[in-house]
């Protein structure tokens, strides 16, 4: 009773004497009727559902122990919350659950492979998406449009799983499957397919239709007024603008996106964290360090609170480029020890892949470390003849920057026919699939390894195609980062 003695004039010392109050009252309870605490919880999940409070809903039904109530909740709240990007929150939920208990609700095992892939578990997402078919071809109590709905969610999921899995054509097709079933109000869903197959023409690298399926996916959301899924369509559209070398249309772009996923007020939201990186990145090639320096930081940081990994991925490569452009070494090792550690947790895009040893490469060279450099160009299973991915992002291309270091810095240990023949290669790649941004990189390699073999004509006509295409839109440090002899 002393309790209520205390001034209210405070009403931070008020609620904390009121939190106080509330647990010396639950426990109580909890002495004096144990065997009523269960019934309550119940009755207060109950009251929380029919006030719209979901948080609390599921809370009090996980107090009460009462799984099959969990689970229908789940199945109840799971669209929302996926729609309102609480991914994190609905997987600690369903996670918890008993898996035969999720194995008997078709929309739980979508959800726990949806949330499952978000979160980087990746191993059974198959499983549950088998499970969910399984259930749905045997449930004759489902209308047409139910199950379409369900067979359309299914084959979203799965397209995602296959574009991490690299394989392009599943992607396609389940994206496309997807698309062509689940209702036409299914905006949001709609555009989650959307993006699986716009990256899978990104890894077959076609530019035009990847660029234009984001776009028709941001277009989509937005009809539903899912501005989240909206931004991020747009961040990936941005980025087929980046590989066209158009960054001032992809700045605009980025922009709209960071604008989109903001708060009521203008907060930042986690979504805003994957724009933010990517602007990052345009402010590095035009040389403001100190705005791509706080552009990484806190798209880093934002993407972590929304805990999807390949974004969380993105951003840190984001960093390590920033980092590496400030000469911070040290700094550098430890946001790819990081992103190692994550890769080696769970599969993430292919792409994210092909940055990750780009930024080791450029770390190892930067840091007089060419034997690293050299011992991962022979065991990384690259040839210089190989068929190139535009899934890894033309990773070639670090395999080709490995070599002409060799030639630039050492001119022994690599031979010169052998890069220019891979340059080539990839320039002819790069002008083949409108990838202006890697066919600038190429050319400045081509430059470097014409200069060290003595061909000045010919490593300055390699420059200059290069800063044809480049001047328009500003390029700084693609030139810059090349180093002294490029600089010069």
């Amino acid at each position: 009773a002393n309790l209520f003695l205390v001034p209210l004039d405070d009403q931070r010392q008020w609620f904390r004497y009121h939190h106080l109050f509330s647990e010396l009252l639950q426990n109580q309870l909890q002495l004096s009727y144990p065997q009523d605490v269960p019934r309550l919880h119940q009755k207060a999940s109950q009251w929380y559902e029919a006030q719209g409070d979901v948080d609390q809903t599921v809370a009090h039904a996980f107090a009460a122990h009462d799984d099959q109530r969990v689970a229908q909740l789940c199945e109840k709240f799971g669209e929302s919350m996926l729609h309102q990007n609480k991914h994190s929150l609905l997987s600690a939920w369903i996670e918890v659950l008993p898996q035969e208990l999720v194995y008997q609700r078709p929309w739980l095992c979508v959800y726990q492979s949806w949330t499952r892939h978000w979160a980087g578990i990746r191993e059974r997402g198959e499983e549950c998406l088998g499970n969910a078919e399984r259930m749905l071809a045997s449930d004759d109590s489902l209308s047409q449009d139910e199950r379409d709905k369900l067979a359309g969610s299914i084959a979203t999921v799965r397209a995602h799983y296959a574009l991490v899995n690299e394989q392009l054509p599943l992607a396609i097709e389940q994206a496309s499957k997807a698309l062509r079933l689940l209702p036409k109000n299914n905006y949001y869903t709609a555009g989650t397919a959307g993006v699986a197959l716009g990256g899978a023409y990104w890894g077959q690298g076609d530019i035009t239709r990847a660029e234009e399926a984001f776009r028709e996916c941001a277009a989509t959301a937005l009809k539903g007024g899912f501005v989240f899924r909206a931004s991020s369509a747009l961040c990936y559209a941005g980025m087929q603008q980046v590989k066209q070398a158009q960054l001032k249309v992809a700045e605009q772009t980025f922009q709209k996106a960071v604008s989109l996923a903001k708060l009521p007020g203008g907060r930042l939201s986690p979504d805003c964290g994957f724009p933010m990186a990517k602007l990052s990145e345009l402010a590095l090639e035009w040389n403001d360090l100190e705005q791509a320096r706080t552009l990484a930081a806190d798209g880093l940081k934002l993407c972590r609170q929304l805990g999807h990994v390949d974004l969380i991925a993105e951003a840190s490569i984001a960093l390590a480029r920033v980092q590496l452009a400030d000469q911070d070494l040290c700094g550098v090792r430890d946001t790819l020890q990081h992103l190692e550690s994550l890769s080696r947790q769970t599969k993430l895009d292919p792409w994210v892949l092909g940055w990750l040893d780009e930024c080791q490469v450029r770390l190892w060279l930067a840091a007089g470390e060419i034997e690293q450099a050299v011992y991962w160009a022979e065991s990384c299973g690259l040839q210089a003849d190989d068929p190139f991915s535009f899934h890894y992002e033309l990773h070639h291309i670090n395999l080709a920057r490995v070599l002409s270091a060799q030639l630039v810095q050492h001119r022994v240990g690599a031979n010169a026919a052998e890069c220019l023949r891979l340059l080539e290669r990839l320039l002819v790649a790069a002008d083949q699939m409108g990838w202006t941004h890697h066919k600038i990189q190429v050319l400045l390699l081509q430059a470097l390894v014409l200069q060290a073999t003595k061909d000045q004509p010919g490593a300055l006509n390699a420059q200059g195609a290069a800063l044809a295409v480049a001047q328009p839109d500003g390029y700084i440090r693609t030139f810059t980062s090349e180093g002294p002899d490029m600089q010069r």
